[in-house]
């Protein structure tokens, strides 16, 4: 699993507990995060780098980038930084053509980059108040 932007340091056991369930994860943030301390403590499998610029295309761009430099095929990427959250459906979207989304027995779409925009998008309710 790849975890794009790991937050601050209280998420720390959200990730101690993933590999608990046998998550094998790869942390993509900026340099000079505190995240980076997680490969040497066992807790992730790999740290990679990439230079953050807030904007969620270049910055999907970049995880992208860095994912395959490192020769990462990830069966899944997330992030519990809500930040984070355009990167990620931009970074999941190339590698959507292989994932199958599960619920149940059912196969299920995965979200993508449309859906984050309304979840995103305050005005549509203000408008309806």
């Amino acid at each position: 699993m790849v975890v794009v932007g790991a937050g601050y340091p209280g998420k720390r056991p959200i990730y101690e507990r993933m590999v608990e369930l046998d998550a094998r994860l790869v942390i993509v943030e900026e340099v000079g995060h505190w995240s980076a301390q997680l490969v040497a403590d066992g807790v992730a499998s790999d740290w990679l780098a990439v230079t953050v610029t807030g904007n969620a295309d270049a910055d999907a761009t970049a995880v992208l980038d860095a994912l395959s430099g490192a020769a990462h095929d990830p069966d899944a990427v997330l992030t519990f930084w809500e930040l984070s959250v355009p990167v990620v459906a931009r970074t999941a979207g190339p590698l959507a053509r292989r994932a199958v989304c599960r619920r149940g027995g059912d196969r299920l779409p995965c979200g993508g980059q449309a859906g984050v925009r309304r979840v995103g998008d305050r005005h549509p309710p203000g408008r309806l108040l």
